[in-house]
């Protein structure tokens, strides 16, 4: 598959998309809620109360024993409900994300193709305000800089010139329409490391 400035062919495309599939991330492996408790329990600070309260009972301290375990079953449903609600909280912000349209050359011509139909090898152009929708190598740039702090925690922007790598999920915070940056797409598994 060969980039060339007019950007991908539909051929390449396609090729790509059954080769790598769509621009999302895979979701994890759902686990019962028998072993979620399972892990829980496996915890050290679980494991000093349910032996705190072993030997509460061993010792004929059965009040003490039985708080105990109360207070470890409490603090296994609320772990359950909370990791429920963060999960779901999670599952739509990624659905809006997959949303966001990205602007690519292909065949010659700027399209617009949502986030999750970018393939590897695609030029994408970014402006001020747009989101990195994937890891990749900037090809062109005019003043670009990135806003990584989601990444590093730092708040001053990252400039960005040809060959360095963008993140994505990371915000441009600098760069003109005129002479639009544009980056290859690398999805993850072959963006450089720089």
């Amino acid at each position: 598959m060969m980039v060339k400035k007019i950007g991908l062919s539909s051929e390449d495309v396609w090729v790509a998309k059954e080769k790598y599939g769509e621009n999302e991330f895979s979701k994890p492996k759902e686990r019962s809620a028998f072993i979620d408790i399972l892990h829980v329990l496996r915890e050290p600070l679980m494991l000093i109360l349910i032996i705190a309260g072993g030997l509460s009972f061993l010792v004929g301290e059965y009040e003490d024993g039985l708080g105990i375990f109360i207070a470890v079953l409490l603090g296994i449903l609320i772990g359950r409900l909370t990791e429920g609600r963060s999960k779901k909280a999670a599952e739509a912000l990624s659905k809006s994300l997959d949303d966001i349209m990205v602007k690519v050359v292909r065949d010659g011509v700027k399209h617009q193709v949502l986030k999750k139909d970018l393939v590897p090898g695609d030029i994408v152009y970014l402006e001020t305000g747009d989101m990195v929708p994937a890891d990749g190598v900037v090809l062109e740039a005019h003043k670009l800089a990135t806003r990584e702090d989601m990444l590093t925690g730092e708040s001053d922007q990252v400039e960005k010139k040809p060959a360095a790598t963008v993140f994505g999920g990371t915000l441009i915070g600098d760069g003109n329409g005129s002479n639009c940056p544009g980056f290859r797409s690398g999805r993850g598994y072959d963006t450089p490391t720089n």
